[in-house]
């Protein structure tokens, strides 16, 4: 049952394919991922990081995504609220994108707060949601990441 639904949800999504080489930039392309890390920053990649995988496709990592979200938020039963939600959800989220074999890479604040669901206050509206689903599905089958791998 729980497939079915997934299939529905992603035939209603509009965009499934990366955008050819060259082609205009669209609202679901993720934030530019290119940045000088420095130390400040560095600190805080255990907070702000996106998954990667190499050599998969693009509807792939979204399925991934939504069901490892889905599971993370799932997960919270209510039981804390705040920030310590938002890390119990996070957790969740790294434990189920990692037995899925997807990797954790840093990023700056304000780069993971730009495609992130999680940091948008009030909740988001659900295309908004969507979204930013989307952003990270392109960027977690995207090209490799130059930064280091987070362990």
């Amino acid at each position: 049952m729980a497939r079915c639904c997934l299939i529905v949800a992603l035939a209603a999504i509009p965009v499934l394919a990366q955008p050819a080489l060259g082609q205009a930039a669209d609202p679901y392309d993720p934030p530019s991922l290119t940045f000088t890390p420095d130390a400040a920053a560095a600190q805080d990649f255990d907070k702000y990081f996106y998954f990667h995988r190499t050599e998969t496709s693009f509807a792939q990592a979204l399925a991934d995504i939504m069901e490892c979200d889905n599971f993370a938020r799932a997960t919270d039963f209510g039981m804390f609220s705040g920030s310590r939600q938002l890390m119990t959800r996070k957790a969740n989220l790294r434990v189920c994108m990692g037995y899925k074999g997807y990797r954790r890479y840093g990023l700056p604040r304000a780069i993971w707060q730009s495609f992130n669901s999680d940091a948008v206050k009030p909740e988001p509206t659900e295309a908004e949601r969507t979204r930013m689903v989307i952003q990270q599905a392109r960027a977690a089958s995207g090209p490799l990441p130059a930064q280091p791998e987070l362990k």
